[in-house]
């Protein structure tokens, strides 16, 4: 099987296809690397044996997402972006084959970065009233701490920021998505505090964790984090090859020029 690695030849070899004055207008189309994207993906897994029945249910699964219950629409639909039903089934094909490759090419690596990084997948769920008033804030603060008044009910009445329109709540989300000041404090406290007012830049937050979830490494977290592997070595070589081509194009267009 064939690995990321492996691809500059293949993909040289697929490029020169291409005349300069090709890879010019795809290049000032933006085209060019996700055309070496998809051409990589073809290299990789033009070798893995993929079922038919998968791709039959893989095919279901896209034109009932693309809403194409019936011939006409899916003839429409190859007339408008240049497809036929064997380019969809080849399209298809890879796109199963190279969910394989990623997990039996990266899944051991991916737990090795999940311990890595582990504290950076963490999610947290926790509540948010942000005012630009500080007697506000320590208003609002005392209401809470009193039971006074709910969270949603508070920063319905007094929010001025974005996460007003949710109530106040905010995630989840990865904890170190936050500002640095929040991290701390998302860090620090446990699930159900009350966090005193405090100020970043302009503004005086409110906060309250309502739920730490601490990442595990299950089915999902590992093919995310072998998908970003995959996409990590893959980006670096198509990159590398971009560069090559760019610089050989002038050469290229002089040669072609005598």
């Amino acid at each position: 099987m064939l690995s990321v690695k492996d691809l500059p030849p293949l993909l040289s070899v697929r490029m020169q296809a291409f005349s300069p004055e090709a890879l010019r207008l795809l290049r000032q189309s933006k085209l060019l690397r996700p055309l070496m994207e998809s051409q990589a993906i073809f290299c990789l897994t033009d070798e893995c044996p993929i079922k038919q029945e998968l791709i039959d249910l893989k095919k279901a699964e896209f034109l009932e997402t693309n809403r194409l219950q019936n011939d006409e629409n899916l003839e429409n639909y190859f007339r408008r972006v240049g497809l036929d039903e064997g380019i969809l089934r080849s399209n298809l094909r890879a796109t199963l084959a190279v969910e394989g490759l990623i997990l039996s090419q990266y899944s051991k690596r991916a737990e090795a970065r999940f311990l890595t990084q582990k504290e950076r997948l963490d999610e947290v769920i926790y509540d948010l009233i942000r005012v630009s008033d500080s007697d506000l804030a320590h208003d609002i603060y005392l209401r809470l701490e009193g039971g006074e008044e709910s969270f949603r009910v508070l920063s319905n009445s007094f929010g001025e920021g974005p996460e007003r329109s949710r109530d106040g709540r905010v995630g989840p989300v990865k904890v170190f998505q936050a500002h640095p000041s929040v991290v701390k404090k998302l860090i620090s406290e446990e699930a159900g505090v009350l966090i005193p007012p405090f100020q970043i830049n302009q503004w005086w937050l409110v906060l309250r964790i309502e739920e730490k979830r601490p990442a595990i490494f299950d089915e999902k977290m590992c093919q995310k984090l072998a998908r970003d592997l995959f996409t990590e070595e893959l980006d670096e070589v198509l990159t590398a090859l971009i560069d090559s081509f760019i610089e050989a194009a002038p050469r290229l267009t002089s040669s072609v020029e005598k």
